[in-house]
């Protein structure tokens, strides 16, 4: 196929939360065109407006990394 035949193709991600946040990362890394739909009118609402204003995280660790930032190794077994 030539280059006057192909298409853009646009993904849409709708919420621009934690998850959202990381479609978009993960693509754009992939060089795919994308496009965060949110509601409110910042990224990571919650977190901005109607959370902890601090958060412990009680988990291993290899639950807690967002690709592709692993958390560093001098992290104990559990994230502090």
């Amino acid at each position: 196929m030539d280059k006057a035949n192909e298409e853009e193709v646009v993904v849409a991600i709708v919420g621009a939360g934690p998850s959202g946040l990381l479609a978009e990362a993960c693509l754009n890394r992939l060089g795919v065109a994308n496009v965060v739909l949110e509601r409110e009118d910042c990224s990571a609402s919650l977190w901005r407006r109607r959370s902890y204003d601090r958060l412990k995280l009680h988990l291993a660790k290899q639950f807690c990394e967002l690709p592709p930032h692993a958390l560093p190794l001098q992290f104990t077994h559990l994230c502090p």
